[in-house]
């Protein structure tokens, strides 16, 4: 019998199952989908099922949770048969799939039944955003969650001198007994990839993600990096040192030196070595020099060594270091087809330590501070620049239908820390009335000298960013920022109230408030403000607008908001008219956003509509087809969206539609074939799909659809030109990444 995890049986064999499932799933792919769907049921009916067993055993009725147990004793091993399937044995792939989908679709029926015939006992249902989550705990600890699966953990081609350590590390792993493992050294010393080469090995294969957060199952471990030592926890700890002298020097001369260009000028050796004494075996500093000195003249080397020959060590300081890092920055001037490509670099100091950046925020920021395209290419071709130049890590976090033809959508960016603080030292090295971005990050209220300095003086920034921790409580006022266009608040408090000026900026263009905290941030004086009459776009990050509906002022330029693991409730209600220029909504893993605010579709010039990872959404409303203006309509991963209203067909500008990962969707409306424009649709992983609407076949225009092998072999059965039809089949295998949120 299972061990006994939070109470009981039952949430001992529902941790079982989803721990499996990932074992499974890294084994083989071919059952990512159908074994996704099954974690999400688990998830959404595991608190009725803990609160019936809780129940049962109180009233001395334990049989009654016997049929509960058999069917996920049932689900257990058929997730272990499914791990013995071959990746060739295409009939027990195509057999042991179907049984999958069968026991799906009984586990929620019977549950279904049975919980409505609890529903008396009152049992209070616990909803978890599991992505949410997991961005909660990377920031309350403040270090990095590593994950056995997932994002970015590919590792360059050859890595040098972390032998010793990786195996000194999985040691500490396998064999100590703490849950928590912390790997600790200075930035630039290679924490990252370590953990990264541990994730790889095949005996640490399976690490958790998430979900182990929350159950104590045994032989699970969690390792956070973090560059300093972490005293609220309870951990063991395994400090990286840097890198000895030979693999320091194998290490530079590997980036500085590389195979394939034998016309690179190759210095007297002596000078070779005292460039990597003076990086004191950190692997970013030895990369980052190399890079930028490969190809260079023999001049430029021994300048570079003089300089810094004039100060101090290359680890005695942060800013010293910082300065012999910027000549990679300094070469971004060169790039004359892209002259706002260091400026974008520079910006990125304006997002908080250690997190993601999603790229379309970078890019409703560029398109207006820069004048970049509204289709976002541009600002992923400077982001592909930076990440070529090891400036930035790119990290795609899905390929859904649109991600192939719009660039930034699913895009991450992730910095390193020295690298971010190249950034904001370089961006201070003006005076604070001249810089082009003022970057503020408070700690508790202590506020920085120049704040109350400068209260008569504009300062003619065009971008701000302040972040502000947990202890902070002031209102931020009695400053002049007359020309800021950009306005990036990064918060952790529970009640967050903007910035009021002295000078209010009239050209404030784009707003980004993003909250890091446990809870969705209040905005306390969002309709006291008076200088948002101007902006032109919105992002709302982990903030609470339930309470905004009445307090909204009229944006009348407003042209797109993005809501982003936002508390929603009302907060449309009645406040279509305060966006009359509105023509993008983008909405994202809103847990509470069950039914769509059918007040939206009375914005009949919106053109993009975009509703992704909301897990709750299960219906669309009629007057969806209201929108005739539309032109993209995203609804990738809405695991519970049965259908599309058949008014979809009054959207005679529809070009792109995105239905990928909509696992419970079971048909297509009939009035697809009245998408006299429609050119991409995306619909892989839509597994409920047995057939497609006849009407398609009425569709004469060329149309590109990216599905899986499922969905193609339907397009096949009809009668489509052949010469106008372009079936683009996704690799499962590309993309754990909704397995990875599910749990």
């Amino acid at each position: 019998m299972a061990e006994l995890v939070e109470g009981g049986v039952v949430g001992s064999l529902i941790a079982e199952i989803q721990a499996l499932v990932i074992k499974v799933a890294l084994k083989n792919i071919y059952f990512k989908s159908d074994l996704a769907f099954l974690v999400a049921i688990l998830h959404s009916i595991k608190p009725k099922l803990l609160g019936i067993e809780k129940q049962n055993k109180k009233l001395d009725r334990a049989e009654d949770t016997k049929p509960y147990i058999d069917l996920l004793n049932r689900g257990e091993k058929l997730v272990q048969r499914c791990s013995k399937i071959g990746s060739l044995n295409v009939f027990n792939r195509s057999t042991y799939s179907d049984k999958l989908r069968e026991y799906n679709a009984d586990l929620q029926k019977f549950c279904g039944i049975n919980v409505q015939l609890e529903q008396s006992s009152d049992i209070k249902e616990i909803k978890v955003d599991l992505s949410q989550l997991k961005d909660m705990v990377e920031h309350q600890m403040g270090g990095s969650f590593v994950g056995g699966f997932g994002e970015d953990l590919e590792l360059m081609d050859r890595v040098f001198g972390l032998d010793l350590q990786l195996e000194e590390l999985k040691e500490m792993v396998l064999l100590k007994d703490s849950p928590v493992v912390l790997l600790s050294a200075p930035g630039g010393c290679g924490k990252t990839t370590l953990a990264k080469m541990l994730c790889r090995d095949p005996t640490i294969q399976g690490e958790p993600i998430i979900e182990k957060f929350r159950f104590a199952i045994e032989g699970f471990k969690i390792l956070v990096t973090s560059r300093s030592v972490l005293r609220s926890i309870n951990r063991v700890t395994y400090t990286l040192n840097p890198l000895k002298e030979q693999y320091a020097m194998s290490l530079f001369r590997h980036f500085a030196f590389p195979a394939d260009s034998r016309s690179c000028y190759v210095p007297d050796l002596e000078i070779v070595k005292k460039i990597v004494e003076n990086c004191n075996g950190f692997p970013l500093a030895l990369i980052v020099v190399a890079q930028s000195l490969r190809g260079q003249p023999e001049v430029t080397w021994r300048i570079t060594l003089d300089e810094w020959s004039k100060g101090q060590s290359i680890i005695d300081s942060s800013i010293d270091l910082l300065n012999k890092l910027k000549t990679s920055v300094v070469a971004l001037d060169e790039v004359k087809k892209k002259p706002d490509l260091k400026n974008c670099y520079l910006d990125l100091g304006s997002f908080p330590e250690d997190q993601r950046i999603p790229a379309i925020a970078l890019h409703d920021m560029w398109v207006e501070l820069y004048n970049l395209d509204e289709e976002n290419m541009y600002t992923y071709a400077n982001l592909v620049e930076l990440a070529m130049r090891n400036l930035v890590n790119l990290v795609p976090t899905s390929i859904g239908a649109s991600n192939l033809y719009d660039f930034c959508n699913g895009q991450y960016i992730t910095q390193h820390d020295l690298l971010r603080e190249l950034a904001i030292y370089l961006n201070n090295q003006e005076p604070i009335e001249l810089r082009k971005r003022v970057i503020l990050e408070i700690t508790g209220n202590k506020l920085p000298k120049w704040w109350v300095a400068k209260r008569e003086q504009p300062i003619n920034a065009r971008l701000l960013s302040i972040s502000t921790d947990e202890a902070f409580s002031l209102s931020l006022d009695s400053i002049q920022l007359p020309k800021v266009e950009v306005l990036i608040l990064n918060s952790r408090t529970k009640n967050y109230s903007l910035p009021l000026f002295v000078q209010k900026p009239g050209q404030l263009k784009v707003l980004i408030i993003a909250n890091y905290g446990g809870c969705p941030a209040e905005l306390n004086n969002f309709s006291e403000v008076d200088y948002l009459s101007n902006l032109k776009r919105i992002r709302f990050e982990h903030v609470s607008i339930s309470s905004l509906g009445t307090s909204l002022v009229k944006l009348s330029k407003l042209k797109k908001m993005s809501l982003i693991m936002c508390e929603i409730g009302k907060a449309f209600e009645n406040c279509v008219s305060m966006f009359p220029d509105l023509v993008e909504i983008e909405i994202a893993y809103c847990a509470d956003l069950v039914e769509f605010p059918v007040e939206l579709c009375n914005i009949g010039h919106l053109k993009k509509l975009s509703i992704t990872e909301c897990n709750e959404l299960s219906a669309l409303p009629e007057a969806l087809g209201a929108l005739t203006s539309l032109e993209v309509l995203r609804l990738h991963s809405c695991t519970k969206l049965e259908g599309i209203p058949e008014s979809i067909g009054n959207l005679h500008k529809l070009k792109s539609l995105d239905i990928s990962d909509c696992v419970s969707m079971s048909k297509m409306p009939v009035r697809m074939g009245e998408l006299c424009d429609l050119r991409t649709l995306c619909m892989s992983g839509c597994w409920g799909l047995s057939e497609l609407p006849q009407s398609v076949e009425a569709l004469h225009q060329p149309l590109k659809v990216i599905c899986d092998d499922q969905t193609a072999k339907l397009w096949r059965l009809l009668d489509y030109p052949p010469a106008k039809l372009e079936l683009l089949v996704v690799e499962e295998a590309k993309n754990l990444t909704w397995l990875h949120r599910s749990l």
